[in-house]
């Protein structure tokens, strides 16, 4: 009965207020990289009515101009097979990175090199968007849907390529949700025993090092992870 009555109050709460389109169909205006915004125009472009990630020397996330604390964010994906992507949000940082073979360095107080790629990262909880085919996803907790790396998600559809999938990804509070193809697989609360047993458990630095989750109202960011991902019909709810 509780489950029943969150997601009944998550339908109620869509139904009281407007929408806003985070993405126009046509350009990045609303979207920002996090520290050189040429960088972020050159690593996505718009087509055909989708936001897609390009294969540039210089790739960024891009984030959302405003910032968000409690909401409904509902989008459209299509991956590229074995591709990755997510959406990241309660974002506490970015980072220039520089990226050398196998080996990841701060752009600051590093200096360039032949074959280095530029990164411009985010560190932030992320809805993991990937193809379930590929080998990101033999991890449970990197399967599409997952909060990455923390929380796997439960009895998830099958995530292919070449397919337009939804998503919906709920903050209200200390609540999280995560959506799937209209599938509730991810329910948590932050401070919660299990939340903080996912912490405990996690082996990835770079995600316990936000365990604190200081910032709450930030902007929302779409990750380029170097694969081809495409997104649409990207749209946001405040939420009380």
């Amino acid at each position: 009965m509780k489950l029943f009555g969150l997601v009944m109050l998550t339908f109620q709460l869509c139904a009281q207020s407007d929408w806003t389109d985070l993405f126009n169909g046509k350009s990045l205006e609303g979207w920002v990289a996090p520290f050189d915004q040429s960088v972020g125009e050159g690593a996505w472009e718009v087509t055909q009515g989708s936001l897609h990630t390009r294969n540039a020397p210089r790739k960024a996330d891009i984030w959302t101009v405003t910032k968000y604390r409690n909401f409904i964010l509902d989008f459209e994906f299509r991956l590229a097979p074995g591709a990755n992507g997510g959406i990241k949000y309660l974002v506490q940082r970015g980072t220039p990175l520089r990226l050398r073979g196998n080996r990841i360095l701060p752009a600051e107080g590093t200096l360039e090199e032949p074959g280095d790629e530029y990164f411009e990262a985010t560190t932030g909880l992320e809805f993991q968007i990937v193809d379930d085919a590929g080998e990101e996803a033999k991890d449970p907790k990197r399967r599409a849907g997952a909060l990455y790396g923390l929380v796997a998600p439960h009895n998830p559809p099958p995530i292919g390529p070449d397919v337009s999938h939804k998503g919906r990804l709920v903050v209200q509070g200390e609540k999280i949700e995560h959506y799937l193809d209209g599938q509730l697989v991810v329910q948590v609360t932050l401070g919660s025993p299990e939340m903080e047993a996912a912490w405990d458990a996690c082996q990835d630095k770079r995600i316990r090092s936000m365990r604190n989750l200081e910032k709450r109202q930030t902007p929302i960011a779409l990750t380029h992870h170097f694969s081809s991902v495409w997104y649409r019909r990207i749209r946001i709810q405040r939420l009380p």
